[in-house]
């Protein structure tokens, strides 16, 4: 997160065409004058004051950068991460082709054998909050489509029909194994979710 709407930057033979073409009214060389930090050309090295997006960062204090660092460290989601939280989040691409060298990511094989609107489904229902490694949050990107997941019991999955439904584990290897593997949500199956008009006529001890 930019955090910084202005900095004060000095006129110099390199700045004066970008900040005139930007509308500053150029002075004199070492002048100083205030520019809005969407007006700072990406290479800049000006300090800004930026701070973790993650919501759940450990710091939640500011700090000062390059103004052409952040830009060089923000996601394809528009988002800057410090680095602990990167490393949480996403790991290192190096770990995870290591990971993965011997077969292809769960990911990968949802969307080579399922249809797109099944292999949609499956990531939305993956628990980012609950799939959680030695303080890295595993994606489906980064787990075999041959793991067997926490505890050999396999992976956390939300459900997308009851929010109040509380994440399951769920055996992926059995699933991309085409065994008896089921993704869905147990409780969506039991009968006082699917026929729950039914329930008065049955008698519980």
């Amino acid at each position: 997160m930019l955090l910084s709407k202005t900095v004060i930057m000095k006129w110099n033979p390199a700045n004066i065409k970008h900040y005139e073409s930007k509308g500053y009214p150029f002075t004199k060389y070492g002048d100083e004058f205030l520019v809005k930090v969407e007006d700072l050309s990406n290479g800049s090295n000006v300090l800004v004051n930026v701070k973790c997006d993650y919501e759940y960062c450990e710091n939640s204090y500011f700090k000062p950068m390059a103004y052409n660092t952040y830009n060089n460290t923000i996601h394809e989601n528009g988002k800057y991460y410090c680095h602990k939280c990167t490393m949480k989040l996403f790991g290192s691409e190096k770990t995870r082709k290591t990971k993965l060298k011997n077969g292809k990511s769960f990911y990968d094989w949802c969307y080579e054998n399922l249809s797109k609107e099944e292999a949609d489904n499956i990531m939305l229902r993956w628990d980012y909050e609950l799939n959680v490694k030695n303080g890295i949050i595993l994606s489906p990107k980064d787990v075999s489509c041959k793991s067997v997941g926490f505890n050999k019991k396999g992976y956390y999955f939300k459900c997308l029909i009851y929010p109040e439904h509380a994440s399951e584990l769920k055996s992926i290897q059995n699933f991309t194994y085409g065994q008896k593997g089921n993704l869905n949500c147990n409780k969506c199956n039991k009968i006082s979710v699917t026929h729950n008009h039914l329930l008065k006529f049955f008698w519980f001890k």
